[in-house]
């Protein structure tokens, strides 16, 4: 009971965003879907600058969940979902696999809901900045909870997201916010469901985000309270978005892939795996393409890192004498150390530390490339296959910069395997894009 009145106002204030701000029409479990990741963005930034000023407290956090909710409520005057409930006319065949569909989400409840955070960088990291401003109210007590350089780095080092929101769930009662993840996973489904069958039917969809929601390195993410989860949705959705707008057209969908853009990056900010996003617009925008790659790149940068000046010149002044790098390396150091030898030696380290995970995956990728290279000539000028190339190049360039900047570079292997994760779904929505047409195409 102590979880359903926080997610409620987070839908709430998500239902403000999609339906009175972006004007979204759709079926209720993409309202719904689009509201509560949209709202748990928007109220963890309002809780943001609350703690700024040290007024993280349960009167301001009841009041603004209270306009919300009486805004919503004056505005819609109960017709807020005309027409949006779906046919539910399944085949047998859809039947199954929503029942398979089903079970697995059930048992994520389950889970998420009996157990509570337990993991390392959960309990010590995301959860105790949540308690720390739940208790606290104020920012700036992360540094006195830190007390050393080392520890104050970590506890702040980080986007707030994902704290914020235990916090949320804290402040009306809650014991165990990771229900959090089970709602983050099962929005995330419906959603990566309903874009896909915009490209193919609603059996393939279903299958897909089966497959999708049973790999075992995204499977494993929904049990636990670590960011990449969330952060996972957030990419993933921007660019499936992103993909309808450049595909479909829709000034909506634009706006929706780049808030989404946003708080993936207001989750996790040191993967550089947005920049992608303005990339892909300038190549492939075929109306504003300047003012929209700009506006992208800026904006995105801006959010990725307007939450640490704050308290930069608290942490430099506390960190300064505790570096942990004496140097990064010049463009002579990058171009120097190229050599065959160091390359392979990435190229087997993430092998085996991402890639091996993933070996019938890419066997099936690679199967579909090939057909859809053979029956359609266009395979190479589709967005989304630009952007799995491009995240891999990013990886590579990534692990090569890391090995010269840290001697113990292969300890960050578990890491890299969980960094990215948001690329197989990705994957699979690119293979279902291209199943109609490989076998209709004559």
């Amino acid at each position: 009971m102590n979880n359903i009145i926080p997610t409620i106002f987070i839908l709430t204030t998500g239902v403000f965003i999609v339906k009175h701000l972006l004007r979204i029409k759709s079926s209720i479990l993409v309202i719904f879907s689009l509201s509560y990741l949209l709202g748990s963005g928007l109220i963890t930034l309002y809780m943001f600058f609350l703690s700024l000023f040290g007024f993280l407290t349960k009167p301001f956090v009841y009041s603004f969940s209270g306009l919300i909710l009486i805004s919503v409520f004056v505005k819609t005057k109960k017709n807020i979902y005309k027409r949006s409930f779906p046919k539910l006319n399944f085949s047998f065949p859809e039947i199954i696999l929503l029942v398979l569909l089903s079970f697995t989400l059930i048992f994520i409840f389950i889970n998420n809901t009996y157990w509570p955070p337990t993991t390392w960088d959960a309990l010590t990291l995301y959860d105790f900045r949540a308690k720390v401003l739940t208790q606290t109210g104020n920012l700036y007590s992360l540094i006195d909870a830190g007390q050393t350089p080392f520890f104050i780095s970590y506890y702040t080092s980080s986007p707030y997201l994902t704290s914020l929101l235990h916090s949320f769930y804290y402040f009306f009662g809650s014991t165990n916010p990771q229900i959090i993840y089970f709602l983050y996973t099962l929005f995330f489904i419906i959603l990566f469901i309903h874009g896909l069958n915009k490209f193919t039917i609603r059996a393939n969809a279903l299958l897909l985000g089966i497959l999708v929601l049973t790999l075992p390195f995204i499977f494993s993410q929904t049990l636990v309270s670590y960011t990449n989860l969330p952060y996972t949705v957030y990419l993933d959705l921007a660019f499936i978005y992103l993909l309808l707008y450049l595909k479909k057209g829709g000034r909506e969908n634009f706006l929706i892939s780049l808030i989404l853009i946003f708080f993936s990056v207001w989750t996790r900010n040191r993967e550089p795996f947005w920049v992608i996003y303005p990339v892909i617009i300038f190549f492939f925008s075929k109306r504003r393409r300047i003012l929209l790659t700009v506006l992208s790149f800026v904006s995105i940068y801006f959010v990725s890192s307007f939450w640490q000046l704050p308290l930069n010149h608290l942490i430099q002044a506390s960190v300064s004498s505790d570096k942990v790098f004496s140097g990064q390396p010049t463009i002579i150091d990058l171009i120097r150390f190229i050599s065959i030898s160091r390359l392979s030696e990435i190229s087997y380290f993430l092998w085996i530390s991402v890639f091996a995970e993933w070996k019938i995956l890419l066997i099936i990728f690679s199967t579909v490339i090939l057909f859809a290279r053979l029956k359609l000539k266009e395979i190479f000028s589709d967005p989304l296959l630009w952007v799995i190339i491009f995240s891999v190049l990013l990886l590579f360039a990534g692990t090569y910069y890391l090995s010269l900047l840290r001697p113990f570079w292969k300890d960050i292997a578990g890491s890299a395997g969980r960094m990215m994760i948001f690329l197989p779904p990705l994957i699979l929505f690119w293979i279902g894009t291209k199943l109609d047409k490989i076998f209709r195409t004559k």
